[in-house]
């Protein structure tokens, strides 16, 4: 049985989504909203300089696995449901769980090459599942020019204090909660 036989009414299928992306395209800028689409596992936009995107789940191998695809990425900004592959379930997209499976454990917490030497600013909001404060912090460690980042207060207060430490100010990172 494939995943997509499995979708109910009222759910979308990942497959749906996924075509978009593989799509061959030169956009250096794109938005792509409204709903709580999947993150892709594989995105063929390799000029984005710019994604804003509102997604289901954006754990940190997903948000990891979309970065490297994207090469000039200098901007990212995330809103979510949630920042972990189990809510899956309460998402319109529950056969997202097959694409997590696909993209697998793109990051590995031993591994410090860098994910990208473009992407400079970072905006992550999630919404209403959990924050995975851990998946974010190790992901800054692999994102060596990210110099702003935005996310919940919450959030934020994590973030500011694991640079503080890690970094004992050598690491220039202006760090802000979004507007509540």
């Amino acid at each position: 049985m494939s995943p997509e036989s499995t979708i109910e009414k009222g759910q979308y299928s990942v497959a749906d989504v996924a075509k978009l992306f593989a799509l061959d395209s030169n956009v250096e800028a794109a938005t792509v909203g409204w709903l709580q689409y999947p993150i892709p596992k594989t995105i063929c936009w390799t000029n984005l300089r710019k994604f804003n995107f509102t997604a289901s789940i954006a754990d940190y191998n997903s948000l990891a696995n979309v970065i490297i695809q994207l090469p000039v990425l200098q901007s990212l900004s995330i809103n979510c449901y949630s920042m972990i592959r189990e809510d899956v379930v309460h998402t319109p997209f529950p056969d997202q769980k097959h694409t997590f499976s696909e993209i697998g454990e793109v990051f590995n917490s031993d591994d410090f090459t860098p994910l990208s030497m473009r992407l400079e600013r970072l905006e992550l909001m999630v919404y209403t599942g959990r924050f995975d404060y851990d998946g974010l912090c190790g992901l800054l460690t692999r994102l060596p020019q990210v110099t702003f980042i935005r996310t919940s207060a919450k959030a934020a207060a994590v973030v500011q204090g694991f640079f503080y430490n890690l970094y004992e100010g050598r690491r220039n990172v202006h760090v802000e909660s979004f507007a509540t």
